[in-house]
């Protein structure tokens, strides 16, 4: 009950981290400090400026047409019209 009290906590200045959680009792059977490496933290740069729901629109487009899934067969996708 501990840690999934602190993994809900809205705030996420106040929430748990996911090595603080991975250290947790509760996974101490699974925990192996020597293979779980730590991502870089998250950048909120683009969301903390204001834009109208247009900006976003595109923002989100772009970021889609972007992607391209490991291992994905793109070329051969119909787009119907």
């Amino acid at each position: 009950v501990d840690l999934l009290k602190r993994m809900l906590v809205l705030d996420c200045d106040e929430r748990i981290s996911a090595n603080e959680a991975l250290s947790h009792p509760y996974f101490s059977q699974y925990h192996d400090p020597d293979d779980e490496p730590e991502a870089m933290p998250y950048d909120q740069t683009l969301e903390s400026k204001d834009r109208t729901l247009e900006e976003w629109k595109e923002l989100v487009f772009e970021e889609v047409k972007s992607f391209k899934a490991a291992g994905s067969k793109t070329e051969s996708l119909q787009v119907e019209q």
